[in-house]
């Protein structure tokens, strides 16, 4: 009896030293791309806030070692280094040999998941109506609040700086940027980068914060 105590013991001690699982928001990322999504990751550890938990529901970049999955790229390469196992970059369901993939990956699926975020949904089988999970009494209060949400999101807009000149249209500041031999940069709110994939997932990430805190002000939620 007592050896098959121990057996079983030392059989969960290997598993738990072998299976890896994810482990979002405890180190930093070198990628600009990446970078944009783990500070989300982090925001989300506060379970106070809603609109940070909401925060941290938006699709993410993990990083895929043999059986282990983790959300740190920088433990993932020690894994794979120790194990000899390639990293794939997963998104969602989707896997990826490259890590530029997945970041294209990454940015569609954001704002994918934004686009559709503040639709009023109808449950055929119950009969409930929901904006983002949250239940209203009824479509027109649905509605009603689904328009204000996207109206926030109208409001977040990105803007492009060439120097010190700050410019609404982007074909107007890129061809100010060739003719003066300066950098485009994109800009959202106080976020700037030269990185059109980065900004893209900046702006989904700036029109979801508002959204959400249109939906937290009026459910309370």
């Amino acid at each position: 009896m007592m050896k098959s105590l121990l057996a079983l013991l030392v059989l969960l001690v290997f598993n738990a030293s072998t299976v890896v699982k994810a482990d979002c928001g405890k180190c930093g990322d070198s990628d600009e791309v990446v970078k944009a999504t783990t500070v989300d990751a982090h925001q989300s550890e506060d379970e106070g806030c809603p609109i940070a938990a909401a925060m941290g529901k938006l699709p993410k970049i993990t990083f895929a070692v043999g059986e282990g999955t983790l959300c740190c790229e920088k433990r993932a390469a020690a894994l794979a280094e120790k194990s000899g196992e390639r990293i794939h970059y997963c998104v969602g369901e989707l896997q990826f040999d490259a890590k530029a993939d997945a970041q294209v990956a990454l940015v569609e699926a954001t704002e994918n998941f934004v686009s559709t975020f503040a639709e009023p949904h109808t449950c055929k089988t119950s009969g409930k109506i929901t904006v983002a999970d949250s239940e209203l009494h009824c479509i027109f209060c649905a509605r009603s609040l689904a328009r204000k949400m996207n109206e926030a999101m109208d409001e977040v807009q990105m803007t492009y700086l060439v120097g010190q000149d700050k410019f609404i249209c982007p074909q107007t500041a890129a061809t100010l940027a060739k003719e003066a031999g300066l950098d485009k940069q994109f800009v959202v709110g106080e976020e700037k980068t030269h990185c059109e994939q980065t900004a893209r997932l900046n702006l989904a990430h700036a029109k979801y914060e508002a959204a959400v805190t249109v939906l937290t002000e009026a459910t309370g939620k």
